[in-house]
C-alpha cells in the first residue's frame, strides 16, 4: 500500500484526538469514504501508529445541508 500523492487533505477535518493507554481514537468529518481510507492508509504506513482500525461511520449534514461522512479511527501509538 502506498499513499496517494494527489490526495487533497483539505477535504477531511479532525474533530477529536483522544489517547488512553497508547490507544488513540480520532474522530472527524470527510467529504467521502475515499478520504477516510487515505487517512487510515497514511496512519498505517507511518512510524508512529500501528493496528489502525476504521470504526463504523455515518452520513450527517452540516449546517449548510452538505452531506458529510462522520468517521472514527482507532490506532495504537508507537513511542
Amino acid at each position: 500500500a502506498v499513499p496517494n500523492p494527489g490526495w487533497d487533505a483539505r477535504k477531511l477535518w479532525l474533530l477529536t484526538y483522544k489517547e488512553a493507554d497508547r490507544v488513540v481514537t480520532i474522530e472527524g468529518l470527510a467529504r467521502d469514504g475515499e478520504d477516510v481510507s487515505e487517512l487510515a492508509r497514511r496512519l498505517a504506513l507511518s512510524n508512529y501508529f500501528d493496528a489502525v482500525k476504521l470504526l463504523p461511520a455515518a452520513k450527517v449534514k452540516d449546517t449548510k445541508g452538505l452531506e458529510m461522512l462522520k468517521f472514527q479511527l482507532q490506532a495504537k501509538v508507537k513511542y
